[in-house]
């Protein structure tokens, strides 16, 4: 699917694209949505008739005020993670459609009282301050990225991983031991993937 935005040409790139599929039913990523607060539109923008020697750059699209943002935005604002509330629009401040991991809205709707509240008290905030970085970002006044931060992420993915697979194992085993065990080889081995993963897709949201 094309479409034409300003007399420039994109790609239009959305569900059932093979990336939005995997994104959907990996249950994996929505410890990275839930846990992370990693969000990826709903939709993507591919420029199209750019020069072969660079790559395409991508975009997502605002409804409601019409302005396109460049999705490399957010990894310079800082913001690649900690976007448990979505994604904003760094001109208008609304909120953009994104693609929610279908285990991620399982989990949402069991505990939709919680997430209700935290909603209501927490989001205009949380989005308030993200706006803020972006537009810092626009601006030149972000420093730059630290290479340790997918470390960090790695580590706490693999920690997060480690105690619910420790808690599933012992459940299943009723033994503390191997429980701990299983635990701690499937969350250093899912720490390790997750920090490849980001490392391959580093400069995307």
């Amino acid at each position: 699917m094309k479409r034409t935005i300003n007399d420039r040409k994109y790609d239009v790139k959305k569900f059932p694209n093979v990336g939005y599929v995997f994104w959907l039913l990996n249950p994996i990523l929505s410890i990275n949505e839930l846990v992370l607060g990693q969000r990826i539109p709903k939709e993507t923008l591919v420029e199209l008739d750019v020069e072969r020697t660079s790559p395409p750059k991508e975009y997502v699209e605002c409804k409601a005020c019409g302005q396109l943002t460049d999705l490399d935005l957010w990894p310079r604002a800082g913001m690649k993670f900690r976007n448990w509330f979505g994604l904003a629009c760094p001109t208008c401040g609304s909120k953009l459609p994104t693609c929610l991991n279908l285990w991620s809205r399982l989990l949402l709707l069991a505990f939709f009282p919680i997430v209700k509240t935290l909603n209501v008290r927490f989001q205009n905030r949380v989005l308030s301050k993200q706006v803020l970085a972006l537009r810092s970002a626009q601006l030149g006044q972000n420093p730059a990225r630290n290479s340790w931060k997918g470390i960090k992420l790695g580590v706490l993915f693999g920690g997060a991983m480690a105690v619910l697979l420790s808690l599933a194992s012992l459940a299943e085993l009723g033994n503390i031991i191997p429980a701990m065990i299983i635990g701690l080889v499937g969350g250093s081995l899912s720490g390790l993937l997750f920090s490849g993963l980001m490392y391959l897709f580093r400069h995307k949201i």
